[in-house]
Order: structure tokens, then sequence, then C-alpha cells
């Protein structure tokens, strides 16, 4: 029906066999036609202004290569958070560098994301793709930006997501993306290593059985960094995601 009244700008995709999502996820960014991506997932929301806020900063600045804003959080329950509630402070002037994106391991939600498409270099063969491979390869050639404005509503814990049925698997596949980008970029180890021993701490206060994988990873790409620098990065993981203590939750 959308292709119907939209035959110019909407292409639809279709395959004999299941591809999954990994293989889908490429398939479409490789058929994107424009000069900018923009994600949108089919049960996440798009607010008014979204698109053009996000087109105006990477049209005013070409060394920048992405965007992000924040993002309502609901769930299937009614439950919602602001996406206020996220302190954006260790992003100086809400400008993301690459060595930051590698420290605190996030940046925004799946949905929020804007990228220029020159800026996306070809991923490695048989290799699943998280949002934060994608973070890291764009941020490696330029400069990212998180829109202080709420452009957009995530669906937390949809069945059959990463989030609520895959959690040690995309764990695990953010260490194997670090020890990529590692081995391209060995001049930013402090930060791969600070990435690597936070998420192990987290994962241990979590009880969560990656915590052994991130230990490892830390281990061995070793650096020194003072328990400071640990504690800052650790205030500053906190610091950026939706507090959901402080979300509005139906009795």
């Amino acid at each position: 029906e959308f292709f119907d009244l939209y035959p110019d700008r909407l292409i639809p995709v279709f395959h004999k066999e299941r591809i999954g999502g990994n293989l889908n996820y490429l398939d479409c960014h490789d058929r994107a036609r424009g000069i900018y991506v923009a994600h949108v997932d089919g049960d996440d929301l798009a607010f008014a202004g979204k698109l053009q806020a996000q087109s105006n900063v990477l049209d005013a600045d070409g060394s920048i290569n992405a965007v992000w804003h924040r993002m309502d959080f609901f769930d299937d329950k009614g439950n919602t958070c602001s996406g206020k509630t996220a302190d954006l402070s260790p992003f100086i002037d809400n400008r993301v560098r690459f060595k930051d994106a590698i420290r605190l391991g996030y940046v925004g939600v799946h949905s929020s994301l804007m990228y220029r498409k020159s800026a996306r270099n070809p991923e490695p063969e048989d290799t699943e793709i998280l949002d934060l491979f994608r973070t890291w390869d764009l941020l490696s050639s330029g400069l990212g930006v998180v829109l202080d404005g709420v452009y957009g509503g995530y669906r937390v814990g949809s069945t059959g997501s990463l989030t609520s049925s895959s959690w040690y698997r995309a764990q695990i596949l953010s260490i194997n993306h670090a020890s990529f980008f590692l081995s391209k970029y060995p001049e930013y180890r402090r930060y791969f290593f600070l990435f690597g021993i936070c998420y192990g701490i987290i994962s241990s206060k979590n009880f969560q059985r990656t915590a052994f994988d991130f230990f490892k990873f830390s281990i061995k790409n070793l650096v020194f960094v003072s328990p400071f620098q640990v504690w800052s990065n650790l205030s500053d993981i906190r610091k950026i995601q939706v507090k959901w203590n402080k979300c509005k939750v139906k009795s």
C-alpha cells in the first residue's frame, strides 16, 4: 500500500528464504540510496522533526558522520521513561569522539541514529553486527553528535530482541568487536582496556557470566590506568543511561 503511494521513495524487500536479522540488516543498508541513512525499527517510534533535526547537523558539518538523539522508553505494559533522564554531560558540547565511544561502549539506541552513508566501511564477511560495531566504524573517521531533543520512542524488551533473549551473545559479540577494532587502531588500547574492565565490573555486579570474558579481554590488552579513571568511566557509563528509577510505572 505505501509502495503504491510512494514508488519513487520506497523499496520493497522480499526474500524467498529467511536470511536472519543480521543479513537482512546489512542488505537493507546496502540498498539505501540516500546520502544519509536513518535507523527506525518497526516497533519503535519516530517523533515529528526527527529526520530534519538530524540531517541539519550533517548538512552543516562534513566532519560529523553520525547523529543520535534522546529517546523516550516504553514497554508493552504501558510503563514509560523519559529520555531526558539520561545525563549527556560526558559528551562535551554534545560531541562524541571515537575514544569516548570506545570507553563508554554505548552512545544511543539503534533507532536514534542517522549516519553519513559515505562514512560506512565494508563489514567483515560472516560477522554478526551490533550497533556498537556501526558506532565505532562511523566514529573511527569522524565525529558524532547527540542531540538534546527527544525525537523518538524506544520499545523495551520486545520479544526476540537481543536485549531480552540473547544478552550473553550480544556481550560476547561486543568483545569480538572490540578485538577487531583494537587490531585496526592499537593506539586506542587504553580506551579499549577501560571498556573491558568497566563492563567486566558491571557484569560481575549483575552476576553475569560474561564478567570472565570481559576481564579476560582486559588482561590480554592490559595498560596502566588509575583507579580514578576506572571509577570515572563507570560513572560516565551510568550517566548516559536512561534512569528507570525515575520512570512512570503502572501498578
